[in-house]
Parts: structure tokens; C-alpha cells; sequence
């Protein structure tokens, strides 16, 4: 499996904490330049301003990653789909299978509203896996999962664990470039 950035939320709580730091600098200004009153204001001041630039930090971190993780889906060569049970409110695995060797795994309920689409309750519930090439037909992803291509009759096979995995879309063009690219390598 892929590191998905556990480091990116360290940054996030240390950057988080520095603008703390910096915003307690407001009360001392509010002292220099006005004495008690400056400093009465600047104490009023402070977590109001601390509180807005921490807010605009953590909703341009959450747009970041939401353009990220449509950036994964939109790039796939291959989107694979499994159930767990026949019940109408049934979790969904999806597989994003893309030409630079990852895969975008999401796990969670179907959304209602959008259909397709996959409401994710926990970071636990995405992951990045290796695309590895097994020959000139199939990959594996992560040990799991075999899908053989039949480019010639534009089939696609897809298993995990011998269970079939639905296949819900295929890019043959990005599919003709994936292995023309590893038959050159």
C-alpha cells in the first residue's frame, strides 16, 4: 500500500499551532502601540483571529483533498465495483485502477443523491495500492485483485479473491497506453 500523506496532516496541526503562536503576538502589539487598552483589544482579538485564519486553513485543506481524490477517479484506466450483500443499503468497494501504477480504493454506502458516487465516513475508508503488471494481459493490485484485459475483444476480467467484481467502466485508450508503455520497458 501507497503512504497517502500521513505526513500532510502533521503539517496541518504544525502549521495549525505556529499560526497560534503567532496569532498571541496580537495582544503584546495591542500593548506596545496602546497600553492596557491595546492590550484588552488584542486579547479580544486574538482567538477571533486565530479562529478565522485556522478556519480558512482546514476548509482549503479539505477542497485540496476532495480535488484530489476526483482527481484519482477521473484519471482511471479501469473502475472496478463490488457489493458486499444483495441488501439495498450494502457497503461498495471501488477500485480506480490508473496508467501510473496506483490505485484509488474507496470503501463506504452508496450516496442516495449522487448516484455512483460513495460517501466516505473515515480516511480509513481510502487507500492507495500498486498497480503491479503479473504479463502482457493482466495486473494485480495488491496481491488481491486480478484483472485480465482481452484488448483484442475489449473484455475485462476482474477477481478478488475469485469473487467477480463488476466493472463499471473501462478507458481503452489509457488501457492501450498502460501496456504499450510496459512492452517498451
Amino acid at each position: 500500500m501507497i503512504e497517502q500523506g500521513l505526513g500532510t496532516f502533521i503539517v496541518i496541526v504544525l502549521v495549525l499551532i505556529a499560526i497560534f503562536v503567532f496569532s498571541l503576538f496580537i495582544p503584546f502589539y495591542g500593548f506596545m502601540r496602546k497600553r492596557f487598552k491595546g492590550l484588552l483589544l488584542g486579547c479580544l482579538l486574538q482567538p477571533v483571529i486565530f479562529a478565522i485564519i485556522a478556519a480558512i486553513v482546514l476548509i482549503s485543506t479539505y477542497y485540496y483533498f476532495e480535488h484530489s481524490m476526483m482527481k484519482h477517479c477521473e484519471n482511471a484506466m479501469i473502475t472496478l465495483k463490488q457489493k458486499a450483500d444483495d441488501t439495498p443499503n450494502a457497503n461498495i468497494s471501488k477500485w480506480y485502477l490508473k496508467p501510473d501504477g496506483e490505485c484509488f480504493y474507496e470503501f463506504g454506502k452508496e450516496d442516495k443523491e449522487k448516484s455512483g458516487n460513495i460517501v466516505i465516513d473515515d480516511y480509513d475508508d481510502i487507500a492507495l495500492y500498486d498497480v503491479v503488471p503479473m504479463d502482457s494481459f493482466r495486473v494485480c493490485v495488491d496481491d488481491v485483485i486480478i484483472v485480465e484485459f482481452d484488448i483484442k475483444n475489449r473484455k475485462v476480467k476482474a477477481m478478488n479473491y475469485d469473487k467477480p467484481l463488476e466493472v463499471v467502466n473501462v478507458d481503452w485508450v489509457k488501457v492501450e497506453a498502460y501496456f504499450n508503455d510496459k512492452a517498451t520497458e
